[in-house]
């Protein structure tokens, strides 16, 4: 699937700019947050795994309880910078490592290892739905440049691909510690002007990545993919 780069871009700075004039006229006290998360998800890249058994087929690998060479499992962990621009809109940037890891049991042979990375930083806007109690839903997306490496059957098979992915997300952010004003009603820490005893964080997040890439080693892997679907858990700062 080819991603039409000019066409997201502007999808994303039409919402930026359609939401900053709806609410220029709010006096807003801007905040920054410093997050940190961690999460797993699941990956298929076909070509990858259609390749890493052939391989195992044409070096008459066994392997052992009708076990396999796929990668599919990740584990991510993160740090970003996340501004409100508005009430409603946040703008966050982030950098991201990925590690799609699989140890392969076999017969008659040592073990081998399967080894996919995706180390990424990226773009994104989220618009927030507040409740009562201050928490929110919210929904985004936005671009991510990503360095993707592959190394499988102990180098036996190996890539490097630099592609442009984007992403979508959904989520809960909620707010630890929220305090009340003298009429009982909550203040988010968004508008707080003194904001010490409220301003921790806690979210999770529900994202759908679409990064692939062509190999740029040119080996038996003619594409890599690092596509899926992640559950990320973090805390604002």
């Amino acid at each position: 699937m080819k991603i039409n780069r000019r066409y997201l871009i502007s999808i994303l700075i039409a919402i930026l700019t359609i939401s900053g004039f709806s609410q220029s006229n709010e006096n807003l006290n801007k905040k920054i947050y410093f997050s940190l998360y961690g999460g797993y998800g699941y990956i298929n890249p076909d070509n990858i795994n259609e390749q890493l058994d052939i391989y195992a087929d044409n070096a008459g690998i066994e392997f052992y309880k009708n076990d396999n060479p796929h990668i599919n499992i990740a584990y991510i962990f993160g740090t970003g910078i996340n501004y409100f621009v508005v009430k409603n809109l946040e703008i966050k940037s982030d950098i991201e490592f990925a590690w799609a890891h699989k140890q392969i049991k076999v017969l008659l042979y040592s073990d081998y290892w399967n080894d996919l990375i995706r180390l990424s930083g990226g773009l994104y806007g989220n618009y927030h739905y507040f409740l009562a109690n201050s928490n929110s839903f919210y929904l985004g997306g936005g671009l991510n440049y990503n360095n993707l490496i592959l190394s499988a059957f102990n180098k036996g098979i190996s890539g490097k691909s630099t592609p442009l992915g984007y992403s979508m997300q959904i989520g809960y952010l909620a707010y630890i510690g929220n305090s009340k004003n003298k009429r009982g009603q909550v203040e988010y820490f968004v508008y707080t002007e003194n904001s010490k005893n409220n301003r921790r964080q806690v979210f999770c997040e529900l994202e759908y990545n679409l990064v692939k890439g062509e190999n740029k080693e040119y080996q038996e892997v003619s594409e890599l993919s690092f596509t899926g679907i992640s559950l990320k858990f973090g805390f604002n700062l």
